[in-house]
């Protein structure tokens, strides 16, 4: 029987179940007015070290215990894959397997675990009397493991560029930093990205891209799914979109729409100052030079995330300021790639860079700068 040698976990989660041990119920189990007689005997293969546990349905639920953290039961099952259960459901839960339990006194004790009628008994591994507990002093079944400051902290390094020989000559260079730090309740990340672009062909008009970004964000977590932005913003310098200088500072909130590990989708709000200084000469402004606008605006945005593989995914960030006062002071970013997965934490990527300014200014040629800039990337990315 493949079942008795395997690490197993038995979960019968209704609070009204009769569970059967070879045909019998045993002895101090309430009388919840189900006869044996109804419960079919569970096939040969789902007994397990010689016990059959069955529910008032006649399944029994078998698999692996994962983790029990903060109310909740993770386990892998037989039947229905990686499940999380809510630990005040479980009316029963047994394993042959030893694993580390954080006891209510804060230690931590390898053994097997048992949990039945509100009560937890754990039997220690090193030949130690069992102890038993009320479920609600469980401080955690495979705790994870005490963090140092330096687990706290992530770092992306990316690094790509373009390049044609022929009948042009043109030279591309992106790189992209970001830092991060995440603990239970707070959330920050700064990060920098630099694009840098040269026409060589003899005769052409040397720089052809030439901008760099900082961004901020810092993130309070309410709970699970919502959390405060006590403030964003960042800081723009780009000379084909004749920006000098563009700097924004806000505050907001955000919600978690999806949190599933391998599909995350989250979505904020909040208001922003912004002052920006012009390179050259905005709209039917003359020849002057370096002209400095401030605005208000209603700054919106969404971050979305799809792990399409172990080794595929999707990422997706659009972000969009529109003018409280003046709809020509609204302006829209979006970034997205498509990244593979190489081996360790070094992965190629395909991306791009998306800039939207309702309102472009002039260069002193005249020449009135797009509304919209489009910058594709490959890229190679290293994150630990």
């Amino acid at each position: 029987m493949k079942s008795l040698l395997a690490p197993t976990l038995l979960i019968l989660a209704l609070a009204g179940t009769t569970f059967a041990q070879d045909g019998a119920p045993e002895e101090d189990l309430p009388d919840v007015g189900v006869d044996a007689e109804e419960i079919p005997p569970p096939p040969a293969d789902e007994v397990v070290g010689g016990r059959s546990f069955v529910l008032t349905t006649g399944e029994t639920l078998q698999g692996e215990l994962i983790q029990i953290k903060g109310g909740t039961v993770k386990l892998k099952s037989d039947q229905l894959g990686t499940q999380e259960v809510p630990l005040d459901k479980i009316r029963m839960l047994s394993t042959d397997k030893a694993h580390k339990v954080k006891m209510p006194g804060g230690g931590i004790v390898e053994g097997t675990v048992r949990i039945r009628s509100g009560m937890v008994t754990v039997t220690p591994t090193d030949g130690s009397a069992a102890t038993s507990f009320p479920v609600g002093d469980l401080g955690a079944v495979n705790p994870d493991p005490e963090k140092t400051e330096l687990d706290y902290w992530s770092f992306v390094g990316t690094v790509g560029g373009t390049a044609t020989y022929g009948n042009t000559r043109t030279r591309t260079l992106f790189v992209l930093l970001n830092l991060a730090r995440e603990d239970e309740y707070t959330r920050s990340r700064i990060g920098f990205t630099s694009v840098y672009g040269i026409d060589a062909t003899r005769g052409g008009g040397g720089e052809n891209a030439k901008s760099s970004r900082l961004d901020f964000q810092v993130d309070y977590k309410i709970n699970e799914r919502i959390y405060l932005i006590p403030a964003v913003g960042h800081v723009l310098y780009d000379k084909f979109q004749n920006i000098e200088r563009r700097g924004s500072i806000g505050s907001g909130a955000g919600y978690n729409i999806l949190i599933e590990d391998d599909l995350k989708w989250s979505a904020e709000a909040g208001f922003s100052y912004t002052e920006t200084r012009l390179r050259r000469t905005p709209p039917n402004r003359g020849p002057a030079t370096n002209i400095r606008n401030t605005s208000t605006a209603a700054r919106v945005a969404t971050n979305f995330h799809w792990a399409m593989s172990d080794r595929v995914s999707f990422d997706l960030f659009w972000e969009s300021f529109l003018g409280t006062k003046r709809i020509k002071d609204t302006f829209h970013r979006s970034t997205f790639n498509l990244g593979y997965k190489l081996f360790g934490g070094l992965a190629l990527g395909l991306g791009g860079i998306y800039d939207r300014v309702e309102t472009p200014g002039r260069s002193n040629s005249g020449r009135r700068v797009k509304r919209d800039d489009f910058k594709l990337t490959v890229t190679l990315t290293l994150s630990f």
